[in-house]
């Protein structure tokens, strides 16, 4: 698709990996403008877990776009190499593809083209995504003549590969297929050309990737399963609500594997495995006293001997019954059948008024609830939840759907404090945890650190009450601590953009420090004035201060 090339900005020193599109592209109707317009959309992509783009240009006829450049290597490189990823590895890779994902996902962005060549692992053990949003310049017949379509085929949405147009599923649809290939080591399906992958995406169902990797648990094995359906509703909603799906998984593995085994030990204190239980079960039921079994009689039948290899029906030994009677009573025989006819059709209707009107099973209550929080109505779910813990308060499913359930009155709260916070409200109905909540909420509209600091202070204040707080102050701290933490990773997010931002002017300061001193001078004062303060960029305000150490001292203003 490109060659690629290592370069630096001459002005701003900073490093990039330049692609270089194919001679001729630039020529080629509606490229140049589709190339643009792409690029420029792409730009607005600024997240740790997705490679930066700079910019595009053309030289010499030729067009070529500058990205950020990562040190490290590829998923698709680390795989040839013979590197497999466990469970737990797949799963941490697989969440922060998901947060980049939403990332571009909210912005109307889709990958297109994830695949392990499209991932990368930095020095610094951070996944990176790369190339978003590129393969859309792109019609398939282009790279199919060089090869390269076999392998995006690998990881290609049925929706995608029918020329059904593409939506966020198509990009979760991916990243299932490359979880599947990190864990088994191949793709969901193998083929030798491009038309015949095509085929198996849109016709065949892959194996579970538990049948190539057993000890994957189960729940994330169905989870993938569920990423690779054909129908992209029946895939889950969002790259948001997979990355939930994978904490509970990882989180529950976890616990299950902390939990200790269970040692069976026979008379000698040996430990006893599976099968040799197994084979002691099967002996001991081996030698049971042929004058033990006992003989059932029921009217008009009579049933096989325990342990008789014969299984007699209900059906069959009522038809053995009619038989029976059938020489000794003619008009009993017709009596009977009569009645079998009337108590079947009843039977069948009774079964049917049954089958309709019975509540339904944990097992499918749960599967309705899942669908509802998938498809992000958690709220329309809120009934089933009240029904499934009335019900199975004991299941070992209700500790995760009872915090379905807080999240939903804690939304409801949300919706009306922020709906009050918009009016304005100053009316005495609102409790003084309530009043504090929305003071912080304010200020973290337009001053995230200060909003940080009142939802903490409210926190420390309202929870250190000696008394058992009410549901209301409950609820408004656990909305506060839930503040904190988005504020918080909105701050992370934040500070690597700064940072990333803050190295670029100081490389190009220093290089131009060779040249122009006075223009270096200008670009470190200029940091130092708006930045000396951020803790997170501590080590370049540093760094900074020493270039400007090191700069001649600026020349006197004329007379």
């Amino acid at each position: 698709m490109a060659a690629v090339y290592a370069g630096v900005h001459e002005e701003l020193g900073l490093t990039a990996a330049v692609k270089l599109l194919p001679p001729g592209l630039a020529h080629q109707g509606g490229f140049r403008a589709r190339f643009e317009s792409e690029i420029e959309t792409l730009r607005q992509l600024e997240h740790p877990h997705i490679v930066r783009l700079f910019g595009f240009g053309e030289q010499d006829g030729l067009l070529f776009y500058a990205m950020e450049r990562v040190e490290g290597d590829t998923l698709e490189k680390q795989l040839a190499e013979g590197r497999r990823f466990d469970w737990e590895e797949t799963v941490d890779v697989a969440l922060e593809i998901c947060h980049a994902l939403h990332h571009a996902h909210v912005r109307g962005i889709i990958h297109r083209d994830l695949k392990p060549g499209n991932v990368m692992i930095s020095t610094d053990d951070r996944v990176m995504l790369t190339d978003f949003g590129i393969a859309r310049l792109w019609g398939f017949g282009q790279l199919t003549s060089e090869g390269g379509m076999v392998g995006t085929a690998n990881y290609m949405a049925p929706e995608q590969a029918d020329n059904r147009g593409v939506s966020e599923r198509s990009d979760l649809y991916a990243l299932g297929a490359l979880m599947y290939t990190l864990l088994a080591g191949r793709p969901p399906f193998v083929a030798d050309s491009f038309d015949q992958m095509i085929h198996l995406q849109k016709n065949a169902e892959p194996e579970p990737v538990s049948k190539h990797v057993p000890q994957v648990p189960h729940r994330l094995d169905q989870l993938i399963m569920r990423l690779l359906r054909k129908d992209p509703q029946q895939r889950i909603s969002s790259a948001r609500a997979l990355a939930n799906r994978l904490e509970e998984i990882r989180d529950e593995a976890r616990a299950e594997l902390a939990a200790a085994p269970t040692i069976v030990t026979d008379a000698s204190g040996s430990p006893q495995t599976d099968e040799t239980i197994s084979d002691a079960g099967t002996d001991a039921e081996a030698t049971v006293d042929e004058g033990s079994r006992a003989e059932v009689e029921l009217p008009g039948t009579q049933i096989d001997r325990f342990g008789s290899s014969h299984f007699t029906t209900a059906a069959q030994a009522t038809q053995a019954h009619v038989e029976r009677t059938a020489d000794d009573a003619p008009s009993a025989r017709f009596f009977d059948l009569q009645l079998l006819g009337l108590l079947a059709v009843l039977g069948a209707l009774g079964a049917g008024i049954w089958h309709f009107t019975r509540p339904l099973t944990a097992d499918q209550l749960y599967q309705r609830i899942s669908s509802r929080i998938d498809s992000g109505e958690l709220t329309a779910a809120g009934g089933d939840l009240a029904g499934f813990l009335k019900r199975f308060p004991e299941d070992s499913r209700a500790g995760e759907l009872r915090g379905y359930r807080e999240e939903i009155d804690l939304r409801r709260l949300e919706r009306r404090l922020t709906l009050q916070a918009r009016q304005a409200s100053r009316g005495g109905s609102l409790t003084p945890v309530e009043r504090a909540y929305l003071t912080a909420a304010r200020a973290a509209e337009s001053d995230p650190s200060a909003g940080a600091r009142k939802f903490q202070a409210l926190i420390d204040l309202f929870g250190a009450e000696t008394a058992e707080p009410s549901a209301r102050t409950r609820q408004c701290l656990a909305l506060a601590r839930r503040q904190l933490r988005r504020l918080a990773r909105q701050g992370r997010e934040e500070d690597s953009q700064r940072v990333r931002y803050l190295r670029g002017r100081v490389d190009a300061a220093a290089e131009l420090a060779k040249t122009d001193s006075g223009a270096a001078r200008t670009i470190l004062l200029a940091v130092l004035e708006l930045y000396a303060q951020e803790p997170a960029a501590a080590s370049l305000i540093d760094r900074a201060r020493d270039i400007l150490k090191s700069l001649p001292p600026p020349a006197p203003p004329p007379p």
